[in-house]
């Protein structure tokens, strides 16, 4: 009876190890999402961009440019075959894709780049691409 007991007391130990990890995997993902917007909104400013400001909501990071272009950025747990974070983005036009940290910054440098302030004269704002 002793050694039944000892195995179902380590699996109880390792389910708790577990979960301690899924949280520390959360928590991080939810902490680079909030640097994640942060940059944007810092890289926006100094390009001078009047965008509304970035949201967050538990690992999804959301902005929206002058033009009503939205994007949503999904920090995903990495899997054991390549280590690290990525991101799933979507566009508010229907576009998703996914990128490593490298790329997904590649993306908003050129997704910041080319969403200029797209008011025209009547106030009737034009919709870009993502």
């Amino acid at each position: 009876m002793g050694k039944l007991l000892d195995r179902y007391q380590s699996q109880i130990a390792g389910k708790a190890d577990n979960a301690n990890a899924d949280d520390r995997a959360e928590a991080e993902r939810m902490q680079e999402a909030h640097t994640i917007g942060a940059d944007i909104d810092q890289l926006a400013s100094q390009l001078k961009k009047n965008w509304k400001p970035h949201t967050v909501d538990e690992t999804r990071v959301t902005v929206v440019d002058e033009a009503v272009t939205e994007i949503t950025i999904d920090v995903l747990e990495s899997n054991v075959a390549d280590p690290g974070m990525f991101f799933r983005v979507a566009s508010s036009e229907g576009a998703i894709a996914e990128y490593d940290e490298d790329g997904l910054f590649e993306f908003l440098i050129d997704w910041i780049q080319t969403h200029p302030d797209t008011a025209s004269p009547d106030g009737v704002h034009v919709v870009g691409a993502l």
